[in-house]
């Protein structure tokens, strides 16, 4: 086992926002449903096998510029039974980015963290 494999996962947080994600022969557009420092989840009915490397495009709120991330699928979410709500769709976590880019990602959910409690009080 890998040691990185016992390290606690990122806290996710709910997001919706569409992505567009190309693999070698394709490109995918799908919604994301939550997002960590880590990667994010994408519900989609195409889902890329695991272990394949693809590279994503999306922009969080109140950031001008567009995230261009290359992502190794992690987990699949096969389909569920009509009526459960659970989407269909792919965990992956984020290999190429940059200080800048984890920084914008680190500020968004800390920003989120932050209105999730005043909501809640």
């Amino acid at each position: 086992m890998n040691p990185s494999d016992l390290s606690p996962r990122p806290t996710r947080h709910p997001f919706c926002i569409e992505v567009n994600l190309e693999s070698e022969h394709n490109f995918y557009t799908g919604f994301t449903e939550n997002i960590s420092s880590g990667g994010l989840f994408i519900a989609t009915r195409n889902l890329i096998p695991l272990g394949v490397r693809t590279v994503i495009r999306f922009s969080l709120p109140d950031v001008a510029k567009e995230f261009e991330v290359e992502c190794e699928v992690r987990w699949q979410r096969l389909e569920q039974a009509a009526g459960t709500g659970i989407s269909p769709g792919i965990g992956v976590r984020f290999l190429s980015l940059h200080a800048e880019e984890e920084a914008f990602i680190n500020r968004f959910l800390k920003k989120r963290d932050t209105l999730f409690f005043l909501d809640d009080e």
